[in-house]
């Protein structure tokens, strides 16, 4: 485990209740993190295309690790500790590895970094999409965010969202391809999962498994 601990400038804001499902107003806000003490454990799943010499031909390969958070509030501050868990093959560690470059190389880096545009775009939609089933609101890269349903992840009960571009079929029948899924909760200031999709496929994934909120 990797750990490191910095001081987050942040504003306060009301706290809100994780046992309560917001009303169809509710509306998601990215890193608004409002109690005294929150934890966050995420699994992430990575889909990786790896050349295997035996077979003689390219296979998806699962790569499975964990991220942990903890928000500690301060007087106007968070105190955020984090930390990554995964596994390196032995002559990784033995050739390559160094302190800093184990934290650098944790496979979270890159899939976050790929999901960061979405990321982006669902936080500004949010901010004016009524989190009320069936809503859908086009995005200025003219993609869609459409609210599909409920989920429960962890314990606590979010909205289903589809970021999904339209396009022409072979037939000519437009069609709605998913390109990421998200399930968010009005009052956690990170999505609770994520799924990202290549070609109909996904290819990476995060949800939350343990949440803690004091």
């Amino acid at each position: 485990m990797i750990r490191k601990a910095i001081l987050v400038t942040v504003f306060a804001f009301a706290l809100l209740s994780v046992s309560v499902f917001g009303s169809a107003q509710d509306l998601w806000r990215l890193n608004e993190f409002t109690a005294a003490y929150e934890r966050l454990l995420y699994e992430l799943v990575s889909y990786d295309e790896m050349w295997d010499e035996d077979l003689e031909k390219f296979v998806t390969k699962e790569n499975v690790y964990y991220e942990q958070w903890e928000l500690v509030a301060g007087e106007g501050r968070l105190e955020v500790t984090m930390g990554h868990r995964y596994w390196l093959p032995r002559e990784h560690v033995k050739q390559d590895m160094s302190f800093m470059g184990a934290l650098l190389k944790a496979p979270s880096y890159l899939r976050e970094d790929q999901a960061m545009a979405d990321y982006t775009w669902i936080a500004l939609a949010a901010e004016d999409l009524d989190l009320e089933v069936g809503n859908t609101m086009q995005l200025l890269d003219s993609s869609r965010v459409r609210v599909v349903g409920e989920r429960t992840v962890a314990g606590i009960t979010g909205y289903l969202l589809h970021k999904f571009d339209r396009e022409t079929d072979e037939h000519g029948n437009m069609v709605e391809i998913v390109t990421s899924e998200w399930v968010i909760a009005p009052n956690v200031g990170w999505p609770l999962a994520v799924t990202l999709y290549r070609h109909g496929e996904p290819y990476y994934s995060k949800t939350l498994i343990e949440y803690e909120r004091k």
